[in-house]
């Protein structure tokens, strides 16, 4: 379905609440469960003949690696449904503010908030390599900060895991993310080397230092080609 869900209808147990966000992929919903005293949300995706392929690799690849990860740098999930059915990935609703929030706040940050703030996504992210995740979408927008300093990592829909199908890798997609922090591996259509997020969070390091993307905002796939042979512009020549 690509229509919106309405306020009280009951999925599996769970009442849909108001919706919350909506974009290209689908909408994310507020929901409750009388067994659970989390706050919750349903993401439910956009499908249909009209829509693209990658939409529903995404969020085939989400529901099939979120519910394995165990860690408390990824939301919880709570509820999947069969997408011959009513798709749906419910999951506890992470509260506290995405660095991509921060950064439009504040602007560039002082070194000693951009020292804390890499290494705790630092941590996060070895504690998701270590389960064998690598996420392969890390960016400022799905890096939620919470008032104990922990990083929890959102949306694992370009994410891959060494013990699932990879979908991405078998429909022969490459250059599979968000252009501005996209690996140069990724481009090439390599999915399984933990370093392509060291690399998206070099990009975000850079931008939260100087409020600019090292290689611009890339939109064309020839402007993405570029970034296996650019280099970056100096962030010194940005903020000393």
């Amino acid at each position: 379905p690509t229509e919106q869900l309405k306020t009280g209808m009951i999925i599996d147990g769970f009442t849909v609440g108001e919706c919350v966000a909506s974009g290209g992929a689908g909408f994310l919903y507020d929901c409750t469960h009388p067994d659970h005293t989390v706050p919750l949300v349903m993401k439910v995706p956009r499908l249909g003949y009209n829509q693209p392929l990658a939409g529903l690799i995404s969020f085939e690849t989400e529901c099939a690696i979120q519910p394995r990860l165990d860690t408390p740098h990824a939301p919880r999930v709570f509820g999947v449904g069969k997408l011959d059915q009513q798709p749906y990935l419910v999951m506890e609703k992470v509260v506290g503010q995405t660095v991509e929030s921060l950064i439009a706040r504040r602007g560039p940050l002082p070194l000693e908030d951009l020292i804390e703030i890499g290494a705790a996504v630092a941590r996060a992210l070895h504690a998701l390599h270590r389960s064998q995740v690598i996420h392969l979408d890390v960016k400022p927008g799905n890096l939620m900060l919470q008032a104990d300093g922990t990083v929890v990592l959102l949306d694992f829909g370009f994410a891959h895991h060494a013990l699932c199908p990879d979908l991405f890798y078998e429909a022969q997609l490459k250059g599979v993310g968000t252009p501005a922090y996209i690996s140069p591996e990724q481009i090439l259509g390599a999915r399984h080397d933990a370093r392509s997020d060291q690399f998206a969070l070099g990009v975000t390091l850079f931008e939260m230092a100087t409020g600019k993307l090292p290689f611009g905002v890339m939109e064309a796939a020839s402007e993405m080609q570029q970034r296996l042979w650019r280099s970056p512009i100096p962030p010194r020549s940005i903020r000393e």
